[in-house]
């Protein structure tokens, strides 16, 4: 009965942890220029939905470029202006700068390229104080992101892909240990005539927290290049 007891008190930490699931859908449109071989330039907007996508989260704009210093490594930078819903009831703005730093490298023999990107990102609700209780909402946050993708030569048309990525929290408080988001995707590119592109993808997103939250997140992308247009 001691150990029975003892065992039961070991695991009340673990049951007191609280969890939620929820279903999200990302919808998604993009455009991309390239200006010459090294630089590039894109924007896209998305919306994202949660309560089993019934209620839509959040909606942003976002602009970008990239700049390839080698074949096989480039770095970017985006601006993301975002409208985000608060305690479900009313939408905040939110601006986000992310700086990347991505690295691809393809091994033909097994038709599979693989890719890292590193960011940091700085997101902020505004730039000043406005008395001792609106104050800056400021976060930091480094993620790094890895994707494996395969590109049959026989069947270009159709690309899987597999990936993972962390988020750590920068900020000083409140304190956190350890990694604070975890996301397993999987899907599939699909790469259209005249540069058009779709991409369907399946998102496993565990945030870790006073309250655990896991999210079953379903997107789809649809992004076309500029160049195919004014190149005519």
């Amino acid at each position: 009965m001691k150990k029975i007891i003892l065992y039961i008190f070991l695991c009340l930490p673990l049951l007191g942890q609280s969890q939620t699931v929820d279903a999200h859908v990302w919808t998604g449109l993009g455009l991309s220029y390239k200006i010459n071989k090294k630089i590039s330039v894109d924007y896209k907007t998305q919306t994202r939905f949660y309560k089993n996508a019934s209620v839509l989260r959040v909606y942003f704009n976002q602009i970008g470029g990239s700049f390839k210093i080698t074949d096989d490594f480039k770095v970017g930078l985006d601006y993301r202006f975002s409208r985000k819903r608060k305690n479900d009831a009313y939408f905040v703005s939110e601006n986000r700068y992310m700086i990347n730093a991505i690295y691809g490298y393809s091994v033909k023999p097994i038709n599979m390229k693989f890719s890292v990107r590193a960011r940091y990102q700085n997101g902020f609700d505004r730039l000043s104080t406005i008395n001792n209780v609106i104050t800056p909402n400021i976060y930091n946050v480094f993620r790094l992101k890895l994707i494996a993708k395969y590109k049959n030569p026989d069947f270009k048309r159709v690309q899987p892909f597999l990936g993972y990525e962390m988020f750590k929290s920068l900020n000083r408080e409140p304190i956190k240990f350890g990694i604070n988001t975890h996301r397993i995707k999987a899907g599939v590119v699909l790469d259209l005539p005249k540069k058009n592109e779709v991409k369907l993808s399946y998102i496993y997103q565990k945030n870790n927290g006073f309250t655990q939250e896991i999210r079953h997140i379903y997107a789809i992308q649809y992004s076309y290049s500029l160049n195919a247009l004014l190149s005519k």
